[in-house]
């Protein structure tokens, strides 16, 4: 079991080389809600004929693969070189996914005409539905240098209605975040995969565009942590109450008087001695829409944050459910673990820790050269 690495084309994401035997180090953050990022290190071979400058420039046209066991679990794009060191003949590169480009993408092009016919409008539409109408604004319809190798998550109708005004200059990225960020609003993840691989080489690389309601769907795994070769190790236990909040309130578009205005203090919760707290969104001129986001500032942290730290042994073997076969099949720790992923965790109860069942929702992984997986949760909210 060992990690494989290749370099494919920006626009299309089409395969252009397996890089593997040169990577001399690598390591990536995947991450849920946000932007996952890379570093990794090359050592050029006295004989090499690889076309590196063709392979790595132009930056921000080149995408770096991991793949564990044909899995692809981590793409970036890459976007600095830093250090090249001609003695020693090697270099390092630093990546970012494609969710980077959301930051850098109106909804529109820049130029005068775009610009005034830029308003988008989205109505009755679902979490998913209002993400496929942004995500396709900024990254899908017009040129070459426009388009990304997204899949886009499926339309569909819901309570969302939502105009995002030209005249405002909302990025691609500022839109979907505050989408995210409502009551109810939907986790998302930028996922690559493979569209054809063999043992024999890859084809494209795309990112398929996962979008929650609210959480992301994914299968379950199950562990004992007391029981002996749990592939579960160096747990480690948090509970911080320091932003904790009993009330919300929701400060919106106006001033003074005229403010927009929205509150939420009806959650109930372990903690009754009160602290309250505001948020500002002085784009939101809606009552309806500000109150959602107050629910939802208060629903994130009505509770302590409970944290749960381990590392994963990603070359450690499941019997899982195949699907959509339902054929059971053998897979590896890692191969199975995606942002989303519920994790279950049983524990007989300690000094601090309750007898029971944990179950921990994925929200981010990072991994190297090595079968260690340093995972990130977060309490399961089904």
């Amino acid at each position: 079991m060992a990690w494989r690495h290749f370099i494919c084309d920006g626009h299309s994401g089409r395969y252009l080389a397996e890089v593997t035997e040169e990577v001399s180090a690598s390591s990536f953050n995947r991450v849920i809600n946000g932007v996952s990022t890379g570093t990794h290190s090359f050592t050029i071979k006295p004989d090499s004929d690889v076309p590196w400058r063709a392979l790595v420039l132009p930056l921000w046209d080149r995408i770096f693969v991991s793949s564990w066991e044909g899995t692809v679990k981590y793409a970036g794009y890459i976007h600095t070189i830093d250090p090249w060191v001609r003695t020693s003949k090697t270099f390092t590169i630093r990546t970012s996914c494609v969710r980077d480009f959301l930051k850098n993408r109106f909804l529109y092009p820049v130029d005068e005409g775009n610009y005034r016919a830029g308003t988008l409008e989205v109505k009755d539409r679902s979490f998913a539905g209002a993400a496929r109408a942004l995500l396709a604004a900024a990254t899908s319809g017009r040129t070459a240098n426009w388009n990304l190798p997204l899949v886009l998550p499926e339309d569909g109708p819901g309570v969302v209605s939502r105009t995002w005004w030209y005249y405002e200059g909302w990025t691609a990225e500022r839109a979907l975040t505050e989408l995210q960020s409502t009551s109810d609003g939907p986790d998302i993840d930028f996922e690559p995969r493979w569209t054809v691989y063999d043992q024999a080489g890859a084809s494209n690389v795309e990112w398929v565009v996962r979008c929650g309601t609210p959480t992301l769907p994914s299968s379950a795994l199950d562990f004992n942590l007391d029981a002996p070769n749990v592939p579960l190790t160096d747990v480690v236990y948090r509970l911080n109450a320091q932003q904790l909040r009993t009330g919300s309130v929701a400060f919106g578009k106006g001033s003074e008087a005229d403010k927009r205005v929205a509150f939420a203090n009806s959650l109930p919760g372990r903690t009754s001695m009160i602290r309250d707290r505001s948020e500002s969104y002085p784009e939101i001129d809606d009552v309806d829409h500000l109150r959602g986001h107050a629910m939802s500032d208060l629903r994130w942290q009505r509770e302590p944050t409970e944290q749960w730290q381990y590392t994963a042994r990603g070359e450690y073997e499941l019997d899982v459910r195949d699907e959509p076969s339902g054929v059971r099949i053998k897979n590896t720790l890692l191969e199975s673990i995606r942002i989303g992923s519920v994790i279950r965790v049983y524990t007989g109860g300690d000094h601090l820790i309750a007898r029971g069942w944990y179950p921990q929702y994925v929200i981010g992984y990072s991994c190297d050269l090595t079968s260690a997986v340093p995972l990130s949760v977060q309490p399961w909210r089904p």
